[in-house]
């Protein structure tokens, strides 16, 4: 068992002496907090990317081309592959023009008092971007239905699966419950700050 193994069994037990581990399900929101920010954290490294734009580009080309690959099947294979490529042209348009403004935000990298609730006012600025409609399952599910019938192997249809794959950070973008972070950081700094002021009645630490 290595060192890290170690400690961490130690912390558990500890945890488990003083009824900590009781103590902390006492923050109710711990679940939707960890997703929010697992949402944040893959949007904003899919937002500062340096070939972000070239990442935008690529669908745009690859969806139309797609699109004009999925017309020339035959209406029962239309009907099999969905829609969910056929909005890809307003999809486009929409993206070239919020892509500057998006580009041109940045995070507020410094932090007035080192806590959670400072922490979440430097993201305050991913709520201002407006993203647009992606639905990102229904166009997964189009790509695996072609890859599985007989245009699977298509080149069309595997470029397009490469772009798609590379805007996978739209999706969490869009999972984001804008003005929901910073509220729920402020409940964990105000938990956290009781939790490690307070030790539970004939309990210690040591």
């Amino acid at each position: 068992m290595n060192e890290s193994m170690l400690l961490e069994d130690s912390l558990k037990l500890e945890m488990n002496k003083t009824g900590g581990s009781n103590r902390l399900s006492g923050f109710s929101s711990a679940r939707n907090l960890t997703f929010q920010l697992a949402y944040t954290g893959r949007t904003l490294r899919f937002l500062l990317r340096k070939d972000l734009n070239q990442d935008f580009q690529n669908l745009a080309t690859d969806g139309e081309k797609l699109m004009k690959f999925i017309d020339s099947l035959s209406a029962n294979e239309k009907q099999l592959v969905g829609s969910g490529w056929s909005n890809i042209s307003s999809f486009n348009k929409s993206l070239s023009s919020r892509l500057p403004v998006i580009k041109s935000l940045s995070p507020n990298s410094t932090l007035s008092d080192g806590n959670l609730r400072s922490f979440g006012k430097t993201l305050i600025f991913l709520d201002s971007i407006k993203y647009p409609e992606f639905n990102f399952s229904s166009m997964v599910s189009a790509i695996n239905y072609l890859k599985s019938s007989r245009v699977g192997q298509s080149e069309k249809v595997l470029n397009a699966e490469q772009s798609l794959i590379k805007l996978e950070g739209l999706q969490y973008a869009s999972m984001r419950q804008n003005g929901t972070l910073g509220t729920l950081l402020g409940q964990a700094d105000n938990f956290f700050t009781t939790f490690f002021s307070e030790k539970p009645d004939d309990m210690s630490w040591w």
